[in-house]
């Protein structure tokens, strides 16, 4: 049983994977958290796929997040991208732009296609489009998750791509980052929901052991 988290869109097959044809994964849905816009469940893989699979997977780093940490992502966003093929992101400005530790419980800052539910955030400066909500945030520095995209402010500012906009923002720890540039749920806040339902007698035994795996 391969665990999967936080995928973008339906899992996709890349020449690059190595896994043999035709890929074709069996799901079990566990459950979902409005409050972290996260969803959980395991796929079974083949047995030819799942030493690479087991290879290639990571759990996450549970870590609260560090302000200055530098990121990485990868998504299907459509902007530039019409084809939505996997892109990645990780220049100067995709670091973690909140104090650390500081994750608070807001709004979509969207104003094209904004959410309905608040989501516990964190800010940081990675570009981010449509399509990219549920990719992983990664550390450069250890290429272990740190989070996952849930949004940004669509469209973007036109300060939001200045560097002398981006640093004082940065430096002084700005207010208005908190709705002008994009925003993921921290690997810690996703450990907070998890860990309570690794206890809670309203999860089933079987779904609270598989959690309690991920978060040990």
């Amino acid at each position: 049983m391969f665990l999967f988290v936080g995928c973008p869109l339906p899992f996709r097959r890349s020449r690059s994977t190595g896994l043999k044809k035709p890929t074709t994964f069996k799901k079990k849905f566990l459950g979902t958290w409005k409050d972290i816009d996260f969803a959980l469940f395991t796929i079974e893989v083949p047995e030819a796929d799942e030493a690479l699979l087991a290879k290639l997977g990571k759990n996450f780093d549970f870590s609260a997040p560090v302000k200055g940490q530098e990121l990485m992502m990868f998504g299907y966003g459509i902007a530039g991208n019409l084809r939505q093929e996997l892109k990645g992101t990780y220049d100067e400005h995709c670091i973690v732009f909140s104090n650390s530790g500081d994750t608070r419980f807001i709004k979509d800052p969207d104003e094209l296609n904004p959410g309905e539910d608040l989501v516990w955030s964190y800010v940081n400066g990675c570009d981010i489009s449509h399509g990219d909500s549920g990719s992983a945030l990664f550390s450069r520095a250890t290429g272990a998750p740190v989070g996952i995209i849930w949004t940004g402010r669509i469209p973007k500012l036109a300060s939001a791509v200045s560097d002398e906009h981006l640093a004082s923002l940065y430096e002084n720890s700005d207010e208005s980052m908190w709705r002008e540039l994009s925003y993921g749920v921290s690997a810690f806040d996703i450990y907070r929901y998890l860990k309570a339902a690794s206890v809670s007698e309203s999860v089933d035994s079987e779904v609270r052991t598989i959690i309690a795996q991920i978060i040990k």
